[in-house]
């Protein structure tokens, strides 16, 4: 009985807790703990989807354990553009590096894999370039301005490749 308990419990964090990890990582609110997120995907992935080596006890001799279950690896696979052969990189990746190998390695492991995924902060939602919007009119206004000088700058006509970008008070930030 206490085996099928604990095959249950696997289950339940290869697939629940798994995706709610990865439905959290997609969320902008946590987007500055999808480090934190990576390695809990990373932690969950290595120790059930994984084999392991079993250390020698009294009663056993060291063996190798097939992985638990394959459940981590279907989850990760059924997100969107997500293929078998990034999986299974992935997966070779993890295993590399091993559950005791650098947090930092397996965390990037994990956030390559979920690129996709990846939600992008709330405070950057809606943000513009400004910089480059700027120094995008602020060069047509010197080329309005040197044709004009030129005698070329005729208000009524438009300046080619000026996409209709209205320079309505630039004047004003320069003098």
């Amino acid at each position: 009985m206490q085996g099928d308990r604990a095959a249950a419990v696997r289950e339940y964090i290869s697939t629940e807790t798994l995706k709610t990890v990865i439905t959290s990582m997609n969320d902008g609110y946590w987007a500055d703990y999808q480090p934190h997120l990576a390695h809990l995907v990373a932690t969950i992935w290595l120790a059930y989807g994984h084999p392991a080596h079993v250390a020698a006890t009294e009663t056993q001799p060291a063996h190798d354990r097939p992985a638990w279950t394959d459940t981590p690896a279907t989850v990760l696979l059924s997100l969107p553009g997500m293929t078998e052969t990034r999986i299974k990189q992935a997966s070779a990746d993890l295993m590399r590096y091993g559950p005791t190998g650098s947090a930092k390695k397996i965390r990037a492991v994990v956030l390559q894999l979920l690129e996709g995924v990846r939600g992008v902060r709330l405070s950057e939602l809606g943000k513009i370039d400004t910089r480059h919007q700027q120094s995008r009119i602020l060069e047509k206004y010197k080329q309005r301005e040197s044709l004009s000088m030129q005698g070329v700058g005729d208000e009524s006509k438009a300046f080619p490749g000026d996409d209709n970008v209205d320079l309505g008070g630039v004047a004003d930030m320069f003098g």
